[in-house]
């Protein structure tokens, strides 16, 4: 399961978009339109890089996440700046990494993370 950090990163989304959606749906009773903006405050780019920024890492995960946050990057994320897109980049290499080896924990602490509201 040698994957590229571009690769992880686009598996970790879809896993990030699967779990939160999953949350969502057991504790709400919103239309779709509510759910989906929900959703979406959850895994924008600037709060997926404030979650990187909260994680302790090993050394190998250390390493997959610069190469992942280092790739050559051929969009941005709109409203978010590049520093930010690239920690979430890195973020989601993470998740897609934890996801193909079974470390459900870790993707799990990283949800609970950016579905925590710390903006008050």
């Amino acid at each position: 399961m040698d994957k590229s950090p571009q690769t992880l990163a686009f598996l970790g989304d879809a896993v990030i978009t699967l779990r939160v959606r999953e949350l969502l749906a057991d504790k709400s009773h919103d239309t779709n339109a509510n759910l989906h903006k929900r959703a979406s405050s959850y895994e924008n780019a600037a709060n997926q890089a404030r979650v990187f920024d909260l994680l302790e890492l090993t050394e190998h995960e250390r390493d997959l996440a610069s190469r992942a946050h280092n790739a050559k990057v051929n969009t941005k994320a709109k409203n978010f700046s590049l520093a930010e897109y690239r920690r979430a980049t890195a973020l989601e290499a993470l998740v897609g990494f934890w996801h193909l080896h079974k470390q459900m924990d870790k993707v799990d602490k990283v949800v609970a993370l950016l579905m925590y509201d710390y903006r008050g």
